[in-house]
């Protein structure tokens, strides 16, 4: 939790010098092959923070909400999240 606290502070911390953005989303993968099929889903948070015009930073937290069961084996997302900077 401290990581993520962390990633946040600075994420916000050149805020008065950018423009901070808001996403929500929802990712899904899907396979079918011979007739098995697999879907999986995830709710996506994501908090952006544009420092100019060439560079941001983006926090994504993803939470797994659609699992799925593949011939008797049970396939799942965990919560995840990474970090990124765009330039």
């Amino acid at each position: 939790m401290k990581k993520i606290i962390t990633m946040l502070f600075v994420v916000f911390s050149v805020s008065s010098y950018a423009d901070v953005y808001w996403g929500v989303g929802y990712g899904n993968i899907s396979d079918e092959d011979d007739g098995d099929e697999l879907s999986l889903g995830a709710l996506e948070l994501t908090v952006g923070n544009r420092v100019n015009e060439n560079f941001a930073f983006e926090f994504t937290l993803a939470q797994g909400i659609q699992d799925d069961t593949v011939d008797g084996i049970e396939a799942e997302l965990d919560t995840s999240f990474y970090a990124k900077g765009m330039y």
